[in-house]
């Protein structure tokens, strides 16, 4: 969301004609040219440089800012009202700076008498239980209901609501992920199913892991619970029938990442018209994720693999070792086949929700194949 720096400041003495307000968030002072007019918006002074005013007044105001930015703010004093102007007085400009804050948008539902809406939330080690009455659609519990995660792990929540009768409600939530002041970035909404005709039921989707993203952004930051009727919501409307609650969570970092030191076994195969389905026992210890890799030559690819490097799903190791699965499952499926090839099957272990990541084990690889 978008944030707003208001600034003052007391006139120099001998008074100026003007100032000239000037915002970076280098926190280098820029240096006005003798001469040269700036106009308010102007970037002509280079960087993040952007002039905020100029004129007499001895306040100002910075509009549509981003959210926890540190902006800093140098005040010149000037002199145009004359020939040869302007001038500026770039010697120990006026500094300060400011960090803007998170600002989300409101949803404020209006149930107009129905005492539909949300009744426990439990997630981690908040666990909240409140009563779902009309006219009390939406709670701000961040500064009383916090609780801390860690990037890359695992964590359920659970919703109950009242549906106050035979009706449907269809439970969401919504994480900060990156600390910007939205909801709106991918991977930020979770849908958790639904609950019909129960005074205090969970939802359908209810427990529904949150895997704390690697890349998340550290800090506390908002999770918003939505319960609305028949259809699921979004995160800024305002008016529908339900109850939204908003929590903080703090995140703090991933521990490093260590390398795994086991691989998987007992590589089973099944090959369907156009597909072929694996599945493994899992490595001891257990690593956090599994990369399986397939070709049509047999040669491993295990020279390519670069520990730090994150590997999507579909996409190419060097020439021809295509990923199938990066998950921690044990089952996995090939798919688009053609039925004259034989293709070949790589997995590693990785530790991958972790900082540092992902790291391979890479000492010994299983293979197996099946002709189509």
């Amino acid at each position: 969301s978008e944030a707003t720096i208001n600034g003052t400041f007391t006139a120099a003495s001998p008074t100026a004609n003007n100032y000239l307000v000037v915002m970076n968030t280098s926190g280098v002072a820029p240096i006005p040219v003798n001469g040269t007019t700036y106009t308010i918006g102007s970037t002509a002074l280079g960087g993040t440089n952007v002039v905020i005013d100029t004129d007499g007044n001895t306040n100002f105001s910075a509009t549509s800012l981003s959210a926890v930015t540190t902006y800093y703010f140098f005040v010149f004093s000037i002199n145009n009202l004359c020939t040869g102007g302007p001038l500026y007085n770039t010697t120990s400009p006026l500094t300060g700076s400011a960090i803007t804050p998170l600002s989300y948008c409101a949803s404020v539902p209006r149930n107009a008498g129905f005492n539909d809406g949300i009744t426990r939330v439990r997630f981690n080690t908040i666990d909240n239980s409140t009563s779902a009455n009309a006219g009390n659609e939406y709670t701000n519990y961040t500064t009383t209901h916090n609780t801390t995660v860690t990037q890359g792990i695992d964590y359920d929540i659970d919703v109950w609501v009242n549906t106050d009768g035979n009706y449907t409600q269809v439970q969401m939530v919504w994480f900060d992920w990156n600390l910007d002041g939205d909801f709106d970035d991918a991977g930020e909404a979770y849908n958790l199913g639904t609950v019909t005709n129960n005074a205090n039921g969970l939802s359908s989707l209810c427990p529904f892991t949150i895997q704390i993203p690697i890349n998340s952004s550290i800090g506390v930051t908002r999770m918003r619970v939505s319960s609305r009727f028949s259809i699921a919501g979004s995160p800024c409307e305002n008016g529908q029938d339900g109850e939204v609650e908003d929590y903080s969570v703090t995140i703090l970092a991933a521990p490093p990442c260590t390398a795994p030191t086991a691989q998987p076994t007992a590589l089973i195969l099944t090959p369907g018209a156009t597909s072929i389905t694996g599945s493994f026992t899992a490595a001891v210890p257990a690593p956090q994720n599994y990369l399986v890799l397939m070709n049509t030559t047999g040669v491993a690819p295990t020279a390519l693999l670069a520990n730090g490097t994150t590997y999507p799903t579909g996409t190419s190791i060097g020439v021809g070792n295509i990923v199938i699965d990066t998950d921690s499952n044990t089952t996995f499926t090939a798919s688009g086949l053609n039925t004259t090839s034989t293709y070949y099957f790589f997995i590693y272990s990785m530790n991958a929700r972790c900082s540092g990541g992902p790291l391979f084990y890479k000492n010994t690889t299983i293979f197996f194949w099946k002709t189509k």
